[in-house]
């Protein structure tokens, strides 16, 4: 007996030979009915090979062998006519021996194998060679009952002097057919695991062979033009493969391709299944059908991988990026490549990606991100150091003229602005308080007259008597989208800085126009300013003016020409931020001895004139004259 499953033994292993041969073979996954044919022969042979070689019980005419599990894989995995090709070769070697039941035998030979067919048609492999768990267990099951079926109808016991029940028959059957049923599953998954790396290489090596691209002059490829082989140009194909298989291996790409009619994927490295902790084939079972699986794609962005396939159907390839979830638990951030691979007839057939986790590196920037905001929340809070500086010398100036001059309408107008410079204060409060919770200012539409109006108002005190500030507001002035406060900073800013830059004495004028720029101006305005229609603010002093190698630097946080304690290199960054916040850009003229003037071009949100406003605005101060309202054709 112990010969008898050491035999046995051997030709499953023969068999598991055999389907590592067959698994191995790229062509064959994909050609169905040559597969059939010769997983039939294969598992046939060995059939065949246990059939003439059984174990039987002495008084009983029961062979206790292990075909069982050879037949209804042969089903499983070969179809109906693999499955009865198997059946065939056992049921040669049965009647070949001879003896009572043949014909029962032979058609159990058959049974197995169509029950094989049969579980594979329920529970369809989702790539073959690969046996689900669900398919693998009823076969062992199935196997079990189909043996002791007939048990009743077969004479067991030939000589009267033994003692050999139906029971011990019927559960000797059992167990061996059910073994061999368990064997086979081990045998069928060795042979797939371990033929997966050859079975990859004869694909590639079949698509060196078979297939040539060209590209246009530009590089990119176009379509697969041909199905030929070039024997003037020899390829070390096995060394190749190994170079590749090394450089993916240590860059971490993963590569896969999708059959274009059934979008199911015909293949997946390890690689780009460990993306999403997955195997090979557990990927492939998720993406078996044509509608595209999304279950590990991050809700939010499945859109883009819905966006990107549509894209690669029209024959566009695709770049994108996405968040997945892994199995293991966590997010990956996966980066994938992916171009459709057209035939002779310009026919999209195949769809060819790669994948690469680059979860390490969007941790690391937002690492640095969060070390850049801290250090920018250091850098803002300096920021707000100097419009608070600022609104100071408004509300100081403001108390000591009115305790100077004491009491009267006068005081009351002092003691508005210092009220109106506070609260500015307590606004510049809020906005650190977003900045510092990275929630951006909320930008609100508006009408920069007004808004300069209202500023001038409460800041014209912190000019000496020296200085001259002059308006000019175009009166049916297009509206904008800012945030206010910060708006109102920006202009307080270039007015102080224009203050210290003419320390003795000298002329600010602001003005305000709006701007249409057409495709046919572009070439008569500044190289920064597009087509569009603008709202421009204009700030100019007669100060001492900005040499030309400082120019290029006085937005950069922190620089300033100013004493030491004078300021904090600041004023101007928030003046360019607020400006970029609003989608525009700022310009800057200035020559040394003569003056400086602050172009700020803001995207107007609305072409519509603003009704001109009933009182001209009025400005406090020495020399202050009240604003004019123009009424001048728009720029």
């Amino acid at each position: 007996m112990i010969i008898s499953i050491l035999r046995n033994l051997v030709f499953l292993a023969f068999a598991g030979l055999g389907a590592y041969a067959i698994f191995s073979n790229g062509t064959l996954s994909r050609d169905r009915f040559h597969r059939q044919i010769i997983v039939g022969l294969l598992m046939g042979v060995t059939v065949y090979l246990i059939s003439s070689n059984p174990f039987v019980f002495e008084g009983a005419q029961i062979p206790l062998d292990a075909k069982a599990g050879l037949l209804v894989y042969a089903g499983y995995l070969g179809g109906a006519l693999g499955g009865l090709i198997a059946a065939a070769c056992g049921a040669v070697a049965r009647l070949d021996i001879g003896g009572p039941n043949v014909w029962l035998g032979t058609f159990l030979y058959g049974l197995f194998a169509l029950f094989g067919a049969g579980v594979a048609r329920t529970i369809p492999s989702p790539v073959w060679p690969v046996v689900p768990l669900k398919a693998t267990f009823l076969l062992i099951i199935g196997t079990a009952v189909l043996q002791f079926t007939p048990a009743p109808f077969v004479r067991w016991n030939e000589d009267e002097g033994q003692n050999f029940t139906l029971a011990t028959a019927g559960t000797a059957l059992v167990v061996v057919s059910a073994f061999s049923a368990i064997a086979m599953s081990f045998v069928i998954h060795w042979a797939y695991t371990t033929a997966a790396p050859a079975r990859q290489n004869s694909e590639i090596r079949q698509r060196l062979r078979n297939w040539t691209t060209a590209a246009n002059n530009t590089g990119p490829i176009k379509a697969v033009l041909g199905l030929q082989e070039n024997p003037a140009f020899p390829i070390e194909i096995d060394l190749a493969e190994a170079r590749l298989n090394t450089a993916t291996r240590i860059a971490g790409i993963g590569f896969y391709t999708f059959n274009a009619d059934t979008r199911e994927c015909v293949f997946c490295s390890e690689r780009h299944a460990a993306h999403f902790g997955l195997t090979p084939m557990e990927f492939q079972t998720k993406h078996r059908g044509p509608a595209l699986y999304l279950g590990h794609i991050h809700t939010d962005d499945r859109q883009i991988v819905l966006d990107a396939h549509q894209q690669a159907s029209r024959g566009h390839p695709q770049t994108y990026e996405y968040r997945a979830f892994h199995q293991m638990g966590g997010i990956r951030y996966i980066r994938q490549i992916e171009e459709p691979v057209h035939n002779e007839n310009g026919q999209i057939v195949e769809y060819i990606g790669t994948s690469l986790d680059i979860t390490h590196l969007r941790q690391t920037e937002m690492r640095l991100r969060q070390t850049q905001r801290i250090e920018a929340i250091g850098a803002h809070t300096n920021g707000i150091a100097h419009d608070f500086n600022n609104l100071l010398t408004v509300i100081l100036g403001s108390l000591e003229i009115w305790l100077e001059k004491g009491k009267g309408s006068q005081g009351e107008k002092l003691i508005s602005s210092a009220r109106k410079a506070a609260l500015r204060g307590a606004e510049l409060t809020k906005n650190l308080l977003r900045f510092a919770q990275d929630e951006p200012p909320p930008l609100l539409r508006l009408n920069l007259n007004e808004l300069i109006g209202s500023t001038l108002s409460w800041t014209a005190g912190v000019l000496p008597a020296t200085i001259t500030l002059e308006t000019s507001l175009f009166a049916r002035l297009w509206d904008i989208e800012t945030d206010p406060v910060s708006a109102e900073n920006a202009i307080l800013n270039l007015i102080l800085n224009a203050r210290d830059a003419m320390p003795d004495g000298g002329t600010i004028r602001i003005e305000t126009a709006n701007l249409k720029v057409t495709p046919g101006e572009t070439s008569r305005q500044p190289t920064d300013i597009g087509p569009g229609h603008y709202v421009v603010l204009t700030v100019g002093d007669t100060g001492h003016g900005i040499a030309a190698d400082k120019i290029k630097q006085i937005f950069e946080p922190f620089y300033t020409d100013k004493p030491r304690g004078n300021g904090s290199g600041l004023g101007l960054c928030m003046v360019k931020r607020c400006v970029d916040q609003s989608g525009g850009v700022i310009l800057l003229n200035s020559e040394v001895g003569k003056g400086t003037t602050f172009r700020l071009y803001f995207n107007a949100k609305s072409t519509k004139a603003a009704p001109a406003e009933k009182e001209p605005v009025k400005a406090t101060g020495a020399q202050v004259p009240q604003t004019n309202q123009t009424e001048e054709a728009d720029s």
